[in-house]
This record gives structure tokens, C-alpha cells and sequence, in this order.
């Protein structure tokens, strides 16, 4: 789409702006709400709400991002929310991210660079991702045990 968007990861029960050059970034143990902004077929401005769960999440956190999916909805005139759970992303979710959606093991734990837990010296660790889709839009890759 030729819209914008605005991706937020819950953290403590609040959403934290994730930063642009990590969108389509997403953990397993984490929740996220997603924000995208678009011209309509009738040239007004309209809007999609996506809360993505992650298969490893707690409850808490995807209560949260269903909570704030709704606030978000309530302030764009009653917009659509749209649920969407690791592993059944729809393709218009994956479209969002041009074929670049990656699904990392773990969560990030209020740190970005950290994968589950890792130290700095970690982050050069081979990882096995499993990339599948119908297009080239709509493709993600998933982290899996090596």
C-alpha cells in the first residue's frame, strides 16, 4: 500500500513506538499494535488497526494490544481492528512490509537488539529462519530451532 505506517510494541501494560528502521520486525513472545493510515477509494483518509499477537506472548500483553487496538479504533472513527496471530498472518498484514516480515524467536524485554535473552556478543550467532509466501509481497520469514 502507499499508506503509512505506525507500529507500536506493548511493554509493561503500555505501547512503545517501535522505530521505523525495525518494522516488520517482529518476536514471538511479544505483542504489537499497528496503525495504518491510507487515502480511501473516495479520496478520504481512512484507517486499519492490526493487533499482532505472538505465538510465545502472555496473557497480558495480548490483552493489552486488543485494549489498545480499541483505543486506537475510538480515535480514528470506530476504524477496523484486525487481529491478526503469528503464523496466520493474512496477506494484506505481510503486504505491509514489501516481503520483508521477519519473525524472531523470543521477545525483546524493553531491548530492541537483544534476541531471548542474548548478550551483545551473541547477536553473531547463526539463526534458521523458515521464509515462506504466496508473493513477493506477502512473504515472511520465521525463526526455528537450528
Amino acid at each position: 500500500g502507499s499508506g503509512t505506517l505506525t507500529i507500536w510494541r506493548v511493554e509493561g501494560m503500555a505501547l512503545v513506538e517501535v522505530p521505523k528502521e525495525l518494522y516488520g520486525q517482529f518476536f514471538a513472545g511479544d505483542a504489537y499494535v499497528l496503525q495504518y493510515d491510507y487515502t480511501n477509494s473516495r479520496g478520504r483518509a481512512d484507517c486499519l488497526v492490526y493487533f499482532w499477537q505472538g505465538r510465545k506472548a502472555g496473557v497480558d500483553e495480548k490483552a493489552a494490544s486488543a485494549i489498545e487496538a480499541v483505543k486506537i479504533s475510538n480515535r480514528h472513527n470506530h476504524a477496523p481492528q484486525i487481529r491478526v496471530v503469528q503464523g496466520k498472518e493474512p496477506a494484506h498484514f505481510c503486504a505491509l512490509f514489501k516481503g520483508r516480515m521477519i519473525v524472531h524467536s523470543g521477545g525483546v524485554a524493553g531491548h530492541f537488539a537483544k534476541l531471548d535473552g542474548e548478550t551483545d556478543e551473541d547477536l553473531s550467532t547463526v539463526r534458521l529462519y523458515h521464509v515462506k509466501g504466496t508473493s513477493e509481497a506477502a512473504t515472511k520469514a520465521t525463526q526455528v530451532a537450528a
